[in-house]
């Protein structure tokens, strides 16, 4: 790979796109169920379900199935994958519940109040996975453009329960999809 078209193509992705959707996340206070019980009822984590979901959707992952899966009572998650030729899989798995505002904060930040100073984005959620995310989903999108031919599958799993004592964390998700997983999950 070309390593100084890939830095170009981050760097103008980063700053068109996921700097702005960033920033408009940091806006949702979407907690973890455990330091927000009554989760349902406020809808900051469909919120922030459906914002990181768009996102994806408007990226050139070519041949992307997006599901965003609402199981009853659990949290909601969003499963992508990338179909290649051969039964191998990578699995990239995030978060999208963030930890609670734990004030106060400096002067002149919020959790909740997204602020960019000094080429840096402060506020909950912009660093702990919600940016990590993006550069995976943005990798996986570079990584198709230069080998449009690749044999494996990527799979992302992005689960809404993490922080926390994660109730409806990463084993019941991954024990909830395994048909899904099939080629990721191995026993």
């Amino acid at each position: 790979m070309d390593s100084t078209r890939a830095r170009e193509f981050v760097n103008d992705i980063w700053d068109r796109s996921i700097v702005p959707s960033l920033t408009e996340y940091i806006k949702i206070p979407n907690q973890s169920p455990a330091f927000d019980p009554q989760w349902r009822q406020h809808g900051y984590m469909d919120g922030a379900v459906d914002l990181i979901a768009n996102w994806v959707r408007a990226q050139s992952l070519r041949g992307l199935q997006l599901e965003i899966i609402r199981d009853g009572g659990r949290t909601p998650l969003i499963f992508m994958e990338v179909a290649g030729d051969a039964r191998q899989t990578v699995l990239l798995y995030g978060h999208l519940d963030k930890q609670p505002p734990m004030l106060p904060w400096e002067a002149g930040l919020d959790p909740w109040t997204p602020v960019l100073r000094d080429g840096k984005l402060y506020g909950r959620g912009a660093a702990d996975m919600k940016s990590s995310i993006a550069a995976f989903v943005i990798a996986a999108e570079y990584f198709l453009k230069e080998r449009p031919n690749h044999s494996g599958s990527i799979a992302f799993l992005l689960t809404s329960d993490e922080e926390g004592p994660a109730v409806d964390g990463s084993a019941k998700v991954v024990e909830a999809l395994k048909a899904k997983l099939n080629a990721a999950v191995r026993e």
